[in-house]
């Protein structure tokens, strides 16, 4: 599983200690990792759809990212976030 978990004074739609919210949910946490790569990836994600979205504005998936991009700016600086990859115990994936 992937997500961002939040701390600080990140946005309460991010969970905080995430492999508490899962092991409660009844599944139990293996590892928990924080990715910090990936901030840059989605960052470089939402670059290129503002780009697409200015070139092909009709497009709804692409416009929906570029969007979603103005909105992470917004919060990007203050909030803090962790890329998280929880993997359950026995996972054979």
């Amino acid at each position: 599983m992937t997500t961002w978990e939040g701390f600080g004074d990140a946005p309460a739609r991010f969970p905080r200690n995430l492999p508490e919210v899962i092991e409660r949910a009844g599944l139990r946490v293996d590892s928990c990792t924080e990715q910090p790569a990936w901030w840059q990836r989605q960052l470089r994600i939402y670059q290129h759809a503002a780009q697409l979205a200015a070139e092909a504005p009709g497009d709804p998936a692409i416009c929906e990212l570029a969007d979603e991009r103005r909105r992470w700016r917004a919060w990007h600086r203050g909030p803090q976030l962790r890329g998280i990859l929880a993997e359950p115990a026995n996972w054979k994936g």
